[in-house]
Order: C-alpha cells, then structure tokens, then sequence
C-alpha cells in the first residue's frame, strides 16, 4: 500500500474520522485534490468497513467544461461503481448580491450536498480540502481581520463534514497522481485572480514563500497553537458562561455578570457563542464595533448588527443581558427556465414544480371542444414560431390584456398566490413575449393568455400545453 494512502488511513483513525459502516458522500469537483481522495478512499473501502456515493455540482460558468466536468465525474462513478448525485446552478443568473461567488458557491455546494445527503442516508459528507487550502484560509482571515477562533483554520471534523486529506500539501497529492497515471481536469476559472483565493494562491503565497522559507510551517503550527488556545479557553470559561446563557429558537441570551463586564473576556465569549451556536465568524471590525458601543450608559442599545446577526445590550427579568440573535435569511429564488422545439418535443418535465406538461398542434375544432377546460392551454402562433421558453417569472414581466398590460406579480397577488407559488408558477414566453402565466399548475384557477396569443378562427398554428394526457 502506497505510503500516502498509509498516511491518511493513520489521519483518519487519529482525528475518528469514519466509523464502521459509515456511508460516506464525497463532494468531487473533477479537480486533481477530489480525484486523489476517490482514490485513496476507494483503496481504504474494505479495510475501514464503508461505503461511498459521489456528489457534484455544476456551476454552469464555463460552458462546455462545466458539463465536460460532469461528465468526468460520472464516468469515474461508473468506473468505480460508486451512485452518482448531481446538480446544476446556473450562478451567472442568481447572483446574491452582497455576497461573493466563492461565498455564494461555498453556500449553495454544502446545501445541495445536506440535502442529498439526508434524501440519500449518508451520515458524513467528505471534502478534499489539502493542506495548501490551509494555507491560504488562514491567510485570507489574517487579512481580513480575524479572531483567535479564525486562526484556527480548517478544521478536519465539524459536525458530520469530514476532511482526510488536510495533511497533505498539494505538490503530494500531485506526485500520487503522477505516480499513478490517474488523470483529472483542470478548472481553467482557477487562474483567475479576479477571486480573492486565486490572488492569495496565484500571487500572495509565492511572494511570501520566496521571502519566508518556512511561512507553511509556521502557519500550521500557528493554527495548531490556535486550536490549543482555544480548547484552554473553551474549559476555562464553561464554568462561568453554562449558568449565565440561555437560548430560544433564533437567539441567545448571555447575563453580564461581574466577569463579563470585562470587554477583553467578552470579546472572546461573543465570538465563541457566535461561532459555536450560529456557524459564523465575527471580523475584528465587527468587535471593536461591539466594544465601544457597549461603554455607552444605557441599557438598552444596539451594539453591532449585519445582514445576519443582531447584538444587543438589553435589560430583561431584571437583568442586564447580551441577546445575540440569528436573523432570518430572505430565500433566494432560483431562475429557471426551458426551451422547447413545437415540432418535436411532445412533453417536458418541469422538475422545480414536479409536474409533466404535455405538447402538442391541435386544431380549431379541438379548441372549441375543450377551451374551457382548466388543464389546457391553447395559444395561436404564426407559422414562423419554433421554439418557446417556459420559465418562471423576472422583475418587470407583463401580459398584454384587453387595456394595455399588466404585470405578473400583480395578477399573481390578485388571484392570492404564497410566495412560494409566485416563483414556480410557469410562464410561456414567445420571442420575449409573455404568451401565457398558467396559473393551473400552481393553483386551481383558469390560466391567463396574451391578447396577442389569443385563438381565434383564422388563427393557423394552435398550439395545446396541459397537464393531463388526453
């Protein structure tokens, strides 16, 4: 056995990494890192008794190498006879705002691979972070004005994510792969500096590695130093913070007892709780923020607050408290959308409403008999029309009525759509024009057609969408 695999089955067994019997659901990019932990956990299976599926997500931001990427993926699924979980985000038409792509891509990844790991029974989700992401972690937090929490880095365990391959620096996964003749792809997006890691690993590091010979070491004891720091503390403070914290379902309430009032013992306690209750990280900016607003004699003031968190002094039950609270997150909504060739497809599975919407060319007579039924939906077109979009709606889109035009989200709120029902109702879209909002997929009321889409006896091209075959 290779004595890179050997060194990851003792990294493994030292962190408790896997269990017996464990179902493991590995994120794989088609990267060289996630292509070396296929491999060396595939040699590790039998011997460490479990068992592994495989996840990827399509970013669909370099076209054809997205789905190249994809393919890769399963044909190694296939290879090593391992299930295969896939999904698309088309990331260029639901950006966030206020957030990065790396943030945005971070997020959306691990919430596809929970979900497919709780549909599928995986107990553990594995990443193939290396060393050199360590590295260039720890870097970008320096930068960024972190904690002591922060100088930890990337942990090898939290909760059920799992990382085996952290020990291992980048050139070793490299020469494993070359040693082996085991081939991957390379993500072309990764040489550009425009992301804040790329710059860190493209052109920080190698300045500071030419001037600091052994900065990599030095980091990696520094998180090491920082991880033991933080265990010290996390026992030091137990006794003090466990009878003087309580919590409901969104926030936390700490009393400020005499030792509290210490701002350098609280600055630790608040980034501590945030951290370990809420999973997010408070920049130094964020703490002195906290400090000088808590000086202020009053008891009930607002002491830091951003798009996800709110920090409080308040006095409650007779008590002077820090509330900490976890605000709710607006739900993004994701576009979507179809295009369809009239002359040939005859259904389509439209998988974000999990309905089946049939197509096909009738005539004026079929029209007549069936028009005021609920499930169809019959359009004109000229004869030139081949292909039509169905997606869910945009800011700004408008059907045309009998008056002028009226927007979608108006006359989804006139029939009283949920939030939920607004984003997934179908339109169907004609040269850029709204044809139709089928309101009967998404609730039991008549669908709306454009006036400029409306059937009549000269109409020469009848188009019928429904749900339900005839």
């Amino acid at each position: 056995m290779d004595s890179i695999i050997l060194e990851t089955k003792k990294f493994i067994i030292e962190n408790e990494l896997i269990n017996p019997k464990d179902r493991l659901l590995l994120s794989l990019s088609a990267g060289k890192d996630s292509v070396c932990l296929l491999n060396i956990l595939s040699f590790l299976k039998v011997e460490l008794n479990f068992s592994m599926g495989i996840f990827h997500l399509n970013h669909l931001t370099r076209g054809i190498e997205s789905d190249l990427d994809e393919d890769f993926v399963n044909d190694l699924a296939l290879k090593f006879e391992i299930p295969f979980y896939t999904e698309k985000y088309d990331f260029t038409k639901n950006k966030v705002s206020k957030m990065s792509f790396e943030e945005q891509a971070r997020f959306i990844r691990y919430d596809f691979l929970k979900k497919t790991a709780v549909k599928n029974n995986f107990n553990k989700i594995v990443t193939a972070h290396n060393n050199d992401d360590q590295i260039e972690t720890i870097v970008m937090r320096i930068f960024s004005g972190t904690s002591l929490h922060g100088l930890e880095g990337i942990k090898a365990k939290r909760d059920n994510i799992i990382r085996p391959l952290l020990f291992l620096t980048s050139q070793k996964i490299y020469d494993f792969l070359q040693q082996k003749g085991i081939g991957w792809r390379e993500d072309s997006s990764n040489k550009d500096n425009k992301y804040l890691r790329n710059f860190i690993r493209n052109e920080a590091l190698p300045i500071l590695n030419d001037r600091f010979k052994g900065l990599n070491r030095a980091i990696n004891n520094l998180a090491n130093i920082a991880q033991e720091n933080n265990l010290l503390l996390n026992e030091l403070t137990k006794k003090i913070i466990d009878p003087n914290i309580s919590q409901d379902k969104n926030s936390l309430y700490l009393n400020l007892t005499k030792e509290l009032k210490n701002i350098i013992f609280l600055k630790y306690i608040i980034v501590k709780l945030v951290k370990e209750r809420f999973k997010k990280n408070l920049e130094a900016k964020a703490l002195d923020e906290i400090c000088k607003n808590i000086k202020v004699d009053r008891a009930n003031l607002l002491l830091y607050e951003n798009k996800e968190l709110k920090i409080e002094k308040i006095f409650i039950d007779k008590t002077l408290k820090i509330k900490i609270s976890l605000l709710p997150q607006k739900k993004t909504i994701k576009n979507w959308e179809y295009k369809v060739e009239i002359n040939q497809a005859k259904s389509i599975d439209i998988k974000e409403i999990n309905k089946t919407l049939y197509i096909e060319m009738v005539d004026y007579n079929f029209f007549k008999k069936h028009q005021k039924e609920i499930n169809f939906c019959f359009l004109s077109f000229s004869e030139d029309v081949k292909i039509i979009t169905i997606r869910n709606r945009r800011q700004g889109d408008k059907i045309k009525i009998k008056t002028g035009t009226k927007k979608i989200k108006e006359l989804l709120i006139e029939q009283k759509f949920n939030e939920t029902d607004k984003n997934l109702t179908p339109l169907l879209v004609v040269n850029s024009q709204i044809a139709a909002c089928l309101l009967s997929l998404t609730n039991k009321t008549n669908n709306r057609i454009s006036n400029n889409f409306l059937v009549n006896q000269n109409s020469k091209k009848i188009l019928n969408i429904f749900l339900n075959k005839i």
